[in-house]
Parts: C-alpha cells; structure tokens; sequence
C-alpha cells in the first residue's frame, strides 16, 4: 500500500475518533438492541462504593446492607413486573433469564424503527422508580449512623456498559470499520496490527460481530472510572495516529510504510487475485499446459481489534475535550487540514518549546513542561483563519500566567507567550499565514 494511502487512512480515522460521543450516542447506540441486566450484586456495588466514598466504615455499610437486602431484592422483582407489563408497541421486551429476588435479563428491540424515542428511555423507565425508592431508604438507614446520604438514585448506580463495550469502545469500533471500508489498500487486520505493535493497551474495539449494546445497572462511583478510562485510551490512540501521521507526512522517503503488515486481503488484493484466478482457470482447461502462479487464495478472517500488552493506566485522570462554542468551525480535509497541522505541529513542538526556554522565561531543568506542551485542535475563524488550540501540564506550571491571581504570577514567565513564540516559529517554517493560537 502506498505512503499516500496510509496517510489518507490516517486522516480520516483520526477525524472520525474527533466526533462527540453524544452525538453518536443519539444517533445510533441508542438505537441498538439492548441486553439488559438488573441484579443484586450491581445493586449492593453502588451502596458500598457510594457510603464508602460518604465516609461510612465497612462495618455500617455492611449493616444497611442487611437491613435493605429485601429492598434490594425487590428491586429485580419489580423491574421484571414493570417490563413485563409495558404498554409500548415501538419496543419488544423479551425476558430471556430471571431468577426471583437475584438476577433479571431482558433484550429491549425496536418494532418500529421509526419510533422517536431513544431504546435507553424504555430500559431506564423499567427499573428507575425501583431505585429512587431504594435511595430513599438508604438515606433513612444511613441516619441511624450518622451518615448523610440524601441521594437521588443516579449518586448510586447509572446504567453501566458491559467492559469495553460502551459507546467509547463503539464509537472506535465504527469509525476503524467506515475508515477500512473507505480504503481499498487497508483492511481490519492491518490495523489490528498496527495496534498491537503501538506501546499501548488498547481493549477499546468492540467485536464487531454485533450490534447490541450489553447494559446493567451497577456502580456510579465504578462507572464513571470505567468511562474515564475508556476516554483516556481513545485519547492515547488519537495522539498515537498524530505521531505516526507527523512521521508520514515529514519524511521525503515515498517508499516509508507504517501499515505495510500481512494480514487479511485488502479490497484492492481480493480484486487482483479474482483476476489471476479467472486467467488461470482459463489456460487450465487447455490440454497439456501446466499453470504455476504465486498463492491467489484470499485471505478473509473475522478479527476484534485489541491489543495484548499490558501497560498501566491512570483511572483517575480525566481525559476531556474541550467543546469551543463561538463562531469556529472545522477546517475542511485537505493539505492544509487541522489534523495535518496538528500532527506536523506536534512533532517538533516540545523540541522547540526547550529550545526556547530559558530566563527571563521559564527554564528548562528537567523537560516536564516541554514535553507536555501540544496542540489539541485546530479550528477556523469566521474569517478563514486557523485558529490552534493547545495544553500544557497546567499543575503546576499554570501559576506562572499573568492572569492566574497567584503570587507566582509574571508576565515574564507566562507560559502561554513560551508556546505561542514555539507555535509561531514552526508555523514560519511551515509557511502558514495569519493565524490564532489559544489555551484550551
């Protein structure tokens, strides 16, 4: 496959994994059959981790447990008694295990494909009153030991996706298969590979064998570490096509291939092959012709895309994308697109932020600030101009801004004029015109 192939592969992937994940959320998991499971266990997990994080000790928790295992049993009962008695006709609930006061599993599916109402409202209306019951007798046990637990159910449990099968990991998955399928060269274990050779734990891929979102109630605490670490591996993954992109785009070397791996035939490889088997086919039927080509057997395999190595990930550090409201907008893929700016960028940022580093601005002792300086988007001004959106390790090197109302602030020592200079000098190098840069 070409240079020129893989960077456009790389270009649209990176700008499919850019998309907000409640638009995707509307627009088609919502939509989805859902696999729908209530138990006890997930119950009792958002009432321990909950009271913990309130202060309560293991042995009051384990008290209010005790005195609400009845409630929390109920809970299943009721859910399956409201799903049973559903009066929607847009929705089929179909009951598919149910073990009284423990387990309840139920498949919600669209009728009528046309029903306006997202899945999840009909999943959520089967088990939320159950629950706000449930939190309201909470909140009377946990007084008895002095433990303020006013909550609605949500401070408890939210409806958890099954592990790495949320909307993150479906979203990924989706843009991986539409970018293969807009490339003739590059199939789905190309980029199998590719993953798994990356420094990366990337189990961020769904199987894409199917299309139901698995769904449960359980933990809120545990839930939103899962999402955040689910947010913070399809972050990894947009700096890694970045990088990776930076070093296509760079190197004057036409033969340079990141993607050049065996693996299941490519669109463009099953066409040619179907070519040279319809031609020997032909000559076989001669009498006396003896027919020897390379091996024409395509090579079609399912695959779920998931790296194997094992690195460690930061679960409580947020990953978040700041959403710019104003009159902005996305620069149009091209020669001069935000991620070819933003990769281009990036690969000679941190260099030049050392570089430039020294007093009266802010010295370079141990390379932290440098290294994590990088741009993050680039938009486009109402008037056409790029405008470059960029962070930094903001503890603690965001007390230095003029306008931080620290004592360590200093107009000298901002780190915002640091990199800006940075942006502004590979920009030059660049031949990029007017433009903007801004701390997100």
């Amino acid at each position: 496959m070409s240079r020129q192939e893989q960077i456009r592969f790389l270009e649209d992937l990176h700008e499919k994994l850019y998309k907000q994940s409640e638009n995707y959320r509307t627009a088609r998991a919502d939509r989805q059959v859902h696999l729908f499971t209530v138990n006890v266990g997930g119950i009792r997990r958002g009432i321990v981790d909950r009271l913990k994080k309130e202060g309560a000790s293991a042995s009051q928790v384990q008290a209010i447990i005790n005195a609400l295992l009845p409630d929390l049993m109920s809970v299943v009962d009721n859910t399956k008694t409201n799903a049973d008695g559903s009066k929607t006709k847009a929705v089929k609930i179909k009951i598919i295990s149910y073990i009284k006061g423990n387990v309840l599993k139920a498949v919600f599916t669209y009728t009528d494909a046309r029903a306006g109402t997202r899945i999840y409202n009909y999943v959520y209306e089967s088990y939320i009153g159950e629950l706000e019951a449930l939190a309201s007798k909470i909140t009377l046990e946990a007084k008895k030991f002095n433990i303020e637990s006013d909550f609605k159910a949500r401070k408890y449990w939210n409806l958890s996706h099954a592990i790495e099968a949320g909307i993150v990991e479906s979203e990924v998955r989706d843009a991986i298969i539409d970018s293969t399928r807009n490339s003739e060269d590059i199939s789905l274990r190309d980029v199998q590979q590719y993953i798994d050779d990356s420094p990366l734990t990337l189990g961020l891929v769904r199987d894409s064998a199917t299309d139901t979102m698995q769904v449960s109630v359980d933990s809120a605490v545990k839930n939103k570490l899962d999402g955040t670490e689910s947010r913070d591996k399809r972050k990894r993954l947009k700096e890694l096509i970045e990088k990776d992109l930076a070093f296509l785009l760079s190197t004057s070397n036409m033969q340079t291939r990141l993607l050049n791996l065996p693996g299941s035939d490519s669109f463009k490889e099953v066409k040619r092959k179907k070519l040279i088997k319809n031609v020997v086919e032909e000559f076989a039927k001669i009498d006396g012709v003896r027919v020897t080509t390379e091996n024409i057997k395509i090579n079609t395999s399912k695959v779920r895309i998931e790296s194997s190595k094992e690195v460690k990930t930061r679960k409580n550090s947020a990953s978040k994308k700041t959403i710019k409201k104003g009159r902005t907008r996305k620069i149009k893929t091209g020669e001069n697109s935000p991620i070819r700016l933003m990769a281009l960028i990036n690969a000679k940022l941190p260099q030049t932020v050392a570089k430039n580093m020294g007093a009266p601005r802010l010295e370079n002792r141990t390379g932290t600030f440098a290294s994590s300086v990088r741009v993050t988007e680039v938009t486009q001004t109402a008037k056409g101009f790029p405008s470059v959106g960029y962070t930094y390790e903001k503890q603690p090197y965001g007390v230095f801004e003029r306008t931080s109302g620290t004592r360590f602030a200093s107009v000298d020592r901002d780190p915002r004029d640091l990199i800006d200079l940075s942006i502004r000098e590979i920009a030059q190098q660049m031949a990029i015109g007017r433009f903007y840069t801004r701390r997100v």
